[in-house]
């Protein structure tokens, strides 16, 4: 469990970062006021209302993990399947490398955090390229193929089960906020991939795109990812990845004295 807030003199005793602590998300003790475009992506509305020492792994979990319409856009309307080749569900793959940290470096508590999420990825990256990849599978072909119906059933369970353990990693993330090493924006960091919220997209019609004829699910793959950037969470490119246009971010918990 996370140790308690640590002392105004405790506080102050922190080495020094290269953005002051004063300036970081939320406030530490105190809520603060905050301009929407000094903590973008954020909403300052949201920001406001809380403070470091009021959070806890449910409103991490549920609130503060990413930003809403960051990385990934508001889901569109289901399509009927005429309008995407239907035809061509029967497998799928994935691709994923981890990004480079951009906030922070491997040493001391982010060190056992870095290996902390390492785990927790390796074990359910499939969750996550399911995440954004989510093919309709129509009860008539899970009816026709064991294969797609014990897949369609499998997605459902591997996300639940990711879900669960980001939970559970999100209190090494309090951890680091209580005791001052971070705030909200290490979420941010490109290093973390991110579940699509509740409302934001998520389904993969393959095929959808104006002009395509994929010649098979891979292909089809290929075409999406390409026009779809985040669909991947820009690892693919990570030099297009939303968190590089954001100034504050580069080396924001290092110290600034080393």
């Amino acid at each position: 469990m996370p140790s308690g807030p640590l002392s105004d003199a405790e506080l102050a005793n922190l080495p020094p970062t290269t953005v002051p602590r004063s300036e970081w998300i939320p406030g530490y003790r105190d809520r603060r006021s905050f301009r929407d475009n000094d903590i973008v992506p954020w909403s300052a509305q949201d920001i406001c209302q809380t403070s470091i020492v009021e959070m806890d792994a449910d409103i991490l979990f549920h609130r503060f993990t990413k930003p809403m319409e960051w990385l990934i856009p508001l889901r569109d309307p289901v399509l009927p399947p005429g309008d995407w080749r239907d035809d061509l569900v029967d497998e799928s793959n994935i691709l994923a490398a981890p990004i480079d940290a951009l906030t922070f470096k491997s040493r001391g508590w982010f060190r056992h955090m870095k290996r902390l999420y390492a785990s927790y990825e390796d074990e359910h990256l499939r969750a996550y390229w399911d995440s954004t990849h989510a093919f309709p599978v129509s009860i008539t072909k899970r009816r026709a193929s064991r294969y797609l119906d014990a897949f369609h059933t499998d997605r459902k369970q591997r996300r639940s089960r990711a879900g669960a353990r980001w939970k559970s990693f999100l209190q090494q993330v309090l951890i680091g906020l209580l005791r001052g090493y971070c705030d909200l924006d290490l979420l941010l960091d490109p290093f973390f991939l991110h579940f699509p919220r509740p409302g934001e997209a998520g389904a993969w019609y393959p095929g959808i795109e104006d002009g395509a004829d994929p010649a098979d699910l891979l292909e089809a793959l290929t075409i999406t990812d390409v026009a779809d950037r985040w669909r991947n969470h820009y690892r693919h490119v990570p030099e297009e990845h939303p968190a590089l246009e954001i100034a504050r971010l580069r080396g924001k918990f290092l110290s600034s004295s080393s």
